[in-house]
């Protein structure tokens, strides 16, 4: 008996730090009867979780008579260690850039540091990271602002929950070409794009636009050789990539609010998901990690994530 009386208790703690993470100074609180009513816990046990969370500091509240009864403080960081085992997932690019290794640990330090449980996968292409994020396998995925603005209009139950400033996803993308040829797209060029990634494919539409050119589907890694070797003309890829591996390849600026748009990190979720975009708010310190990823670039910081 006393055993689930625990068990209720750690379940009501568990309910009400998600609720009132979710709430700020001078915000209405609920009753303890609305409470009770969605979560289907007993008033008694309600009663006594908010009394639990009070005495710990997490809360603090104050009545307004006929008014009700509202949020006078919370303690995020309190609030979060009552989560308990819950673990947020979220999927990021794989970070073969110093770029993405930096964004990648900088995310992973703010929860660590919050000691917030989170689970970091890694894949191209972000369809299959939409994939996860609409079955459930993910909370949040990290994009683009380019690929973020196309899938949010293409699925209206996504929102942005987190955006990051210019250059932090990429420095820029550029079009790449042989050296010693000419900058210019020309009728009958062939065009390399891996259209598993969208910036890649909506960037190349753009550079191409009006042009009789040849595209040729090719997995973004095959983009070097295949200049080199005269299967292609150009493509677009990524500049960190290219200067950190010292590809034999010139390339040139893509003058457009597109590539700017397509440099910048953006965390995506459900709309329906309020709790985790407010995690998400409420963990991820822009500055902290914009240092982070600036160690990690510079070589000052190991990676971890």
């Amino acid at each position: 008996m006393q055993t689930a009386q625990y068990k209720m208790r750690g379940l009501a703690l568990t309910f009400l730090a998600k609720k009132y993470l979710l709430l700020e100074p001078d915000n209405r609180v609920p009753t303890v009867e609305e409470f009770c009513k969605e979560s289907n816990i007993s008033q008694g046990t309600m009663q006594a979780a908010i009394s639990i969370l009070k005495e710990d500091g997490a809360i603090s509240t104050r009545s307004r008579g006929h008014l009700g009864t509202f949020v006078e403080n919370v303690n995020h960081q309190k609030l979060l260690s009552y989560l308990g085992n819950r673990t947020l997932v979220g999927s990021l690019p794989l970070p073969y850039t110093k770029k993405y290794e930096g964004l990648a640990t900088g995310i992973y330090k703010a929860f660590f540091n919050n000691e917030i449980q989170v689970s970091l996968s890694y894949m191209n292409g972000s369809e299959k990271r939409l994939s996860g994020l609409q079955e459930d396998r993910s909370n949040f995925i990290i994009t683009s602002g380019l690929t973020a603005d196309y899938l949010i209009k293409k699925n209206d139950n996504l929102a942005e929950f987190l955006v990051l400033p210019e250059q932090t996803y990429v420095t820029k993308h550029v079009l790449v070409f042989r050296k010693g040829e000419d900058a210019q797209i020309k009728s009958g060029a062939k065009i390399g794009v891996d259209t598993q990634s969208i910036d890649y494919t909506l960037l190349t539409k753009y550079v191409t636009k009006g042009q009789d050119v040849q595209l040729i589907q090719m997995p973004y890694n095959q983009v070097s050789k295949s200049i080199e070797e005269g299967l292609i003309d150009f493509a677009i890829w990524n500049e960190d990539e290219v200067v950190e591996h010292n590809y034999p390849l010139a390339y040139s600026e893509i003058d457009n609010n597109l590539t700017v748009r397509s440099s910048q990190a953006v965390f995506v979720g459900k709309k329906t998901d309020i709790f985790t975009k407010s995690i998400l708010e409420k963990t991820i310190d822009v500055d902290k990690l914009l240092n982070t990823q600036k160690k990690v670039i510079s070589g000052e910081l190991l990676p971890e994530y």
